[in-house]
């Protein structure tokens, strides 16, 4: 499902996050996670939608950002480290550990 990223369409995003069994999160690398990501997040634990993270951006912060090859990995962590801080806001016992990780192909 695709849904719209906007906070004036929230509404929409959550009745999507009731009919998914899983959540593809798509995070701008150079905006990072937004409150109303968050809340989307948040949104669609409470749903038991299994999330994935997809960083998008990367080009440009290498083209019209100029950052380094550390600067670009800080920004991927600072990314996965605030969707992982949000996915541990609202624990489910019965979902178990859903931190996207990129060693597992979550991101």
């Amino acid at each position: 499902l695709d849904t719209p990223g906007h906070p004036a369409l929230a509404g929409e995003a959550m009745a999507a996050a009731r009919l998914s069994d899983a959540a593809i999160i798509v995070v701008d690398a150079t905006q990072g996670v937004s409150r109303h990501t968050e809340a989307l997040i948040q949104q669609v634990l409470r749903e038991r939608a299994k999330p994935a993270l997809f960083i998008t951006g990367l080009d440009t912060c290498l083209i019209d950002h100029r950052m380094s090859a550390g600067e670009l990995e800080d920004a991927i962590r600072s990314v996965v480290g605030a969707v992982n801080a949000a996915i541990e806001a609202c624990p489910d016992e019965l979902m178990g550990d859903v931190r996207v990780r990129p060693d597992r192909g979550e991101v």
